[in-house]
């Protein structure tokens, strides 16, 4: 069977030592200067986060300081930092959105097995949070849709999940309109998407098959989650389907590849 696998303490005045982690004011301990050093201070800063990032102390999509931050617990200049954070840049592990704060830029692994819903295995190991952002929920008929027909009438919500300010990826469920259902708005902000048709819905899900293929952004997609034009994603396709063998729903996911790595296994299990 194939799959995608997308594998304060204080010191003496010469000494610094900080931590930050997943928010601007707890700590940032993974930073530690030496003032009595030949080397440079910018190129301290920049080991101590280049450090952090590669040992998994700072997880992906995770804020670094802000700038007056680290100058006025470290006591050094902005332009040290500015420094710092610009050559961390363009080597490629840390990112910046205008006008937001750097973070760290490396791909988490997302797994996409053929019967389940794909897993990002790095929400689980690093505890990154996705906050979802509703766009459209829509009933349309299939021959109103140019790009999709699953259903003869269906529901249409359109969704960016989102880690602080950064847009991770898109999701777009379908759902039979001619399926009787008790959905909420509200639900689809807080029940992921098994339990919203298990439970709220009342239905039993037999399996879901998964189609997985490369691709690039379009340019809807590269303005939602604000990355060039034609920049590498995966997209998903997964049907869900019931006990009577009959489809119930399908999610469209598109996952960029600036922030998801994608690699290939042979098999993984039945």
């Amino acid at each position: 069977m194939r799959v995608y696998a997308i594998f304060v303490t204080v010191f003496p005045w010469n000494h610094l030592g900080i931590r930050l982690a997943r928010g601007y004011n707890e700590g940032m301990n993974y930073i530690t200067l030496d003032k009595t050093s030949a080397v440079p201070i910018y190129k301290q800063l920049k080991t101590s986060i280049q450090s952090a990032i590669l040992s998994g102390k700072l997880k992906p999509l995770d804020f670094l300081p802000k700038e007056e931050e680290v100058c006025s617990l470290c006591n050094i200049n902005r332009q040290v930092v500015r420094k710092a954070y610009a050559e961390l840049i363009d080597e490629g592990l840390v990112a910046r959105k205008k006008g937001g704060s750097p973070f760290v830029y490396r791909a988490m692994h997302l797994i996409v097995p053929l019967t389940s819903l794909p897993l990002i295995d790095e929400i689980d190991d690093y505890t990154v949070k996705f906050e979802r952002r509703i766009l459209v929920i829509e009933k349309i008929k299939g021959s109103e849709s140019e790009s999709v027909h699953f259903f003869d009438e269906m529901f249409r919500i359109s969704m960016v999940f989102m880690h602080m300010h950064v847009p991770v990826y898109r999701q777009e469920i379908y759902l039979d309109a001619q399926q009787p259902r008790e959905l909420q708005i509200h639900h689809f902000y807080t029940t992921n998407f098994k339990d919203l048709l298990e439970k709220d819905a009342d239905m039993t899900i037999d399996k879901i098959n998964n189609f997985a293929y490369q691709s690039e952004l379009t340019k809807l997609d590269a303005g939602l989650l604000l990355l060039p034009v034609g920049s590498p994603a995966m997209n998903v396709e997964s049907h869900v389907i019931d006990l009577n063998g009959k489809r119930i729903a399908v999610i469209e996911s598109v996952y960029p590849g600036d922030y998801f790595h994608f690699t290939h296994e042979e098999s993984y299990g039945e």
